[in-house]
């Protein structure tokens, strides 16, 4: 027989046994009447309750090694791919919440919306037969543990909002896609992102508690406020491959020391670290940004304090923004031409930060209101370089 004629019959089939009548037994003992019908009209038949809006309940057993263990009961649904489709938890919540694998002899794939919302459960295990966590699945979830298994692929929007006890959040790297806010305002400390991500969307991870953060090559975009307000954030390490980073996205981040960004970003939100006065912008003196700066495309009025490194080069016109420079930043620097005149409105220099730079005739630097640690004056006439200085600070005047 054909495919469109395999395919014709089965469509047949699926009319015909459409509307049929059959007994589901309840939680309750009691036996209601379904009635069978196509979803959408294709696919698998699926069950339905009119009684009680659900399709079927689980028997609240499952079958390990032979022996049959006491579960959590489901409703749940039979999906057009006739696999489980969890649609709640029910009955009396268990401390300790093992989502069974299968159901009936079908997989279970799917944690449907708000499934485990507000549950009381300290624990809860994932199979790997699950491919989706679906909208707000988890959210306001009083566990401490959520456990996900390679198989995972995909994580909705809100999926683990405001599930303030969830301490640690190990992302499977078969995780391709997290929708918005998935784990905002969440309590994860410890994160491991998976590797097979190519976005982190906007507020993914706003409010958290993420101390450290490394982002995988994989991810090209990260989105507006995606770590916003991690107030104990205090290391990020962006893999070689990030492109973009969005507005605000590491925004009001107190406890935040550093960001060394790849030389992969193409594209950087002028606003993507306000409030996080404490963080240094850490750039390879190589990166394609500087072409932007240098041609005014872009200007970088959100960055406090900057740390550059690479070879000998400074260009820092675009730098009267700045209150501090790190240590070395710029030891030994070559003057460009275009940027004799170079004004700074800085609060502290690092030691060594401009240390042994070359004398050129003409090079007039102006540091208005500001103080100045050990080894950071220039080579050169102090009248030259060093005059509206608050404080040198044992700062070394070296003679050209």
């Amino acid at each position: 027989m054909s495919d469109v004629a395999n395919n014709a019959g089965q469509n047949l089939a699926q009319k015909l046994n459409d509307g049929i009548k059959f007994d589901v037994p309840m939680e309750d003992g009691t036996v209601k009447t379904a009635t069978l019908r196509t979803k959408n009209g294709s696919g698998a038949n699926q069950a339905s309750q009119g009684a009680t809006g659900k399709v079927l309940r689980s028997d609240g057993y499952m079958n390990v090694a032979g022996y049959k263990m006491k579960t959590m009961q489901f409703d749940y649904e039979i999906t057009q791919q006739d696999t489980i489709r969890l649609l709640a938890c029910v009955g009396e919540t268990e401390e300790n919440i093992h989502i069974p694998d299968y159901i009936g002899g079908r997989k279970v794939t799917i944690i449907g919306e708000n499934c485990f919302a507000h549950v009381a459960a300290k624990s809860i295990y994932c199979p790997k037969t699950i491919e989706v966590i679906e909208t707000g699945a988890f959210r306001k979830c009083a566990a401490e543990s959520i456990s996900l298994e390679e198989g995972l692929k995909t994580i909705g929007e809100g999926a683990f909002n405001n599930t303030i006890a969830l301490k640690r959040m190990n992302i499977p790297n078969t995780v391709t896609s997290i929708g918005k806010g998935a784990f905002m305002a969440c309590g994860v400390e410890y994160l491991h992102l998976s590797t097979g991500l190519t976005e982190i969307p906007a507020d993914c991870f706003f409010m958290c508690h993420v101390r450290n953060l490394v982002v995988p090559g994989s991810v090209k975009s990260i989105g507006a406020n995606a770590f916003a307000n991690v107030k104990e954030l205090r290391s990020v390490i962006l893999q070689d491959g990030v492109e973009i980073i969005g507005d605000k996205a590491f925004a009001n981040c107190l406890e935040l020391r550093e960001i060394e960004v790849p030389n992969s970003v193409v594209h950087l939100n002028l606003n993507m670290m306000e409030g996080s006065g404490n963080a240094y912008f850490k750039v390879h003196v190589d990166h394609p940004i500087w072409d932007d700066i240098r041609n005014k495309k872009v200007e970088l009025n959100f960055i406090e304090r900057l740390s550059v490194y690479g070879k000998e080069w400074v260009a820092l016109d675009f730098a009267k923004w700045m209150r501090e420079l790190t240590g070395e930043s710029f030891e030994r620097p070559r003057m460009d031409e275009e940027y004799r005149q170079i004004t700074f409105m800085m609060a502290n220099f690092q030691a060594r930060a401009f240390r042994d730079a070359a004398s050129d005739e003409g090079t007039m630097m102006a540091f208005a209101g500001m103080n100045m640690a050990n080894g950071s004056i220039l080579s050169g006439s102090a009248q030259q370089v060093a005059y509206g200085l608050n404080s040198l600070d044992g700062a070394q005047q070296q003679e050209s």
